[in-house]
């Protein structure tokens, strides 16, 4: 079996309540917030995570992949796409993790009053080097 699948991990209080419907659903999200990420093939897969942002004050995000991190960038404009390359995923489960930061470097441990960041959008597709 190939292919992989993609979902939230509601443990904690990571993750606000959904907002939209449909094609349209998005989340507020803290630092800490994590993603379930499992490739159901018998071999590593290179893998392209696409999303959208939203923020209500300048953000720094770092990207993990089970512990190791993968990306960062700062979140400058209200609204963004960004895209973050995975190569290798290993096959069964993986967790891709959200750190989430101030720009004084502080993470941001809320997203109660809109302090985190908005996700949406998100997208998986197999890619090549």
């Amino acid at each position: 079996m190939d292919g992989w699948f993609l979902a939230l991990e509601l443990t904690g209080d990571y993750w606000a309540k959904k907002e939209g419907e449909k094609d349209s659903v998005a989340r507020w999200a803290k630092s800490g917030a994590s993603l379930k990420l499992v490739n159901m093939g018998d071999s590593p897969q290179n893998i392209r995570l696409s999303f959208d942002t939203r923020i209500r004050d300048l953000r720094i995000v770092e990207v993990y992949l089970n512990g190791i991190k993968e990306d960062s960038f700062k979140i400058k404009k209200k609204k963004e796409e960004h895209t973050v390359l995975f190569e290798e995923v290993i096959p069964g489960d993986n967790q891709i993790t959200f750190k989430i930061l101030d720009l004084a470097g502080n993470y941001v441990d809320s997203h109660e009053l809109k302090r985190g960041v908005k996700f949406s959008n998100l997208k998986t597709v197999n890619w090549d080097r």
